[in-house]
C-alpha cells in the first residue's frame, strides 16, 4: 500500500527522480528474505545418512556423503529460486498496472516506426547466411518477442528474451554443424566472392559476430509492441542475480537491437546494391 502511493509511473516513463525502482527492489528483497527464513531455506543442509546401495565389501558402487550433500544443496537452491520467482510474480502482478504503461509511449512509437523503416532488411544485409536465419526456432522467437508486453513480471520478460535468444543461436549453431561449410559461408562471399569463405560453426568462431545479427534480425521481424517500455521495465526491476546470467546477456542483446534500429547507418550493412540504401530510405519516408 505504501508503494501504491508513490508515482510509480515515473520509473519506466521518466527519469525516476525518486529512485522508486530501488525502493521496489528493496521491498521485494525484504519479502524474499523473510520467506527464506520462514521456510527454513536459510539453514545449512541437514546431515543426511549415507545411502548404501550394496554392502561395503561387495565391491559395488555406493553414493558418497559428499555427492548426497551436493544433491541436497542443489535441491534447496532450486527451491529458493522457485520461491523467489513465485514471489516476484505475485508482487509485480499487484504493481504492474501502475509500473508498466497502459498504452505505447512516445519512445515505443518512435522505436516501432524505426523498425518499420528497416523491415526491408534481409539476412545478407547483416552478413548472416540465410540457412542460419530461417529456422523454426527463429520463427518461434519472433512469436515470443511479440508477446513480451503481455507479461507482468520483469523476471518473466527476461526469461522470455533469453528463451528467444537461446532458441535462435542454438538452432543456428546446430544447423551450421549439420549442413557444414555450405551453410555458413558469409553472405558476401556467396554473393560475389569478394573475400575468403568464412566458416561460422559452434566449434569455430560461432560467437557474438554471428549471434548478435541473428537476434537483431529476429527483433526487427517481430517488431515487438511497446518494446522500449519492455526493455526499460525489465532492466529497472529484474533481480540483480538475473543480470549476471544468460537473461542479463539477452537483455543486453535487446538493447543492441534497439540501438541498431534507432540509429541505422549504411556502413553497418553488408551486400547493399548500388543506390539501395538511398532507394529504400526514400520508399519509407
Amino acid at each position: 500500500q505504501a508503494l501504491q502511493r508513490l508515482p510509480l509511473e515515473s520509473v519506466v516513463q521518466g527519469p525516476d527522480p525518486f529512485r522508486i525502482a530501488e525502493a521496489v527492489q528493496a521491498v521485494l528483497d525484504a519479502a524474499v528474505s523473510y520467506a527464506k527464513v520462514r521456510f527454513g531455506l536459510d539453514q545449512p543442509p541437514a546431515s543426511i545418512a549415507r545411502p548404501v546401495l550394496a554392502s561395503e565389501d561387495s565391491g559395488t558402487t555406493s553414493f558418497s556423503r559428499s555427492s548426497v550433500d551436493k544433491l541436497q544443496q542443489a535441491i534447496e537452491v532450486d527451491e529458493f529460486s522457485c520461491m523467489q520467482t513465485s514471489l516476484a510474480r505475485r508482487f509485480f502482478a499487484q504493481l504492474h498496472r501502475r509500473l508498466f504503461p497502459k498504452s505505447p509511449t512516445s519512445k515505443d512509437l518512435h522505436l516501432s516506426d524505426c523498425m518499420t523503416r528497416m523491415a526491408w532488411l534481409e539476412p545478407k544485409h547483416l552478413d548472416v547466411p540465410s540457412a542460419l536465419a530461417e529456422t523454426a526456432q527463429a520463427k518461434k522467437a519472433v512469436s515470443t518477442l511479440r508477446r513480451l508486453h503481455e507479461l507482468q513480471s520483469p523476471g518473466d520478460m527476461l526469461a522470455a528474451m533469453a528463451y528467444a535468444w537461446r532458441g535462435i543461436t542454438e538452432a543456428a549453431c546446430l544447423r551450421a554443424q549439420l549442413l557444414g561449410p555450405a551453410a555458413v559461408l558469409s553472405s558476401e562471399s556467396l554473393e560475389n566472392g569478394s573475400r575468403d569463405q568464412r566458416l561460422s560453426t559452434c566449434s569455430d568462431a560461432f560467437g557474438a559476430d554471428e549471434a548478435t545479427p541473428l537476434f537483431i534480425l529476429a527483433v526487427l521481424r517481430a517488431r515487438p509492441p511497446m518494446f522500449s517500455s519492455v526493455v526499460a521495465y525489465a532492466e529497472s526491476f529484474a533481480a540483480r542475480s538475473q543480470m549476471l546470467t544468460e537473461q542479463g546477456y539477452a537483455l543486453a542483446q535487446a538493447q543492441s537491437a534497439i540501438s541498431f534500429a534507432e540509429n541505422p547507418r549504411p556502413d553497418q550493412l553488408s551486400n547493399l546494391e548500388p543506390g539501395e540504401w538511398e532507394r529504400r530510405s526514400a520508399e519509407v519516408t
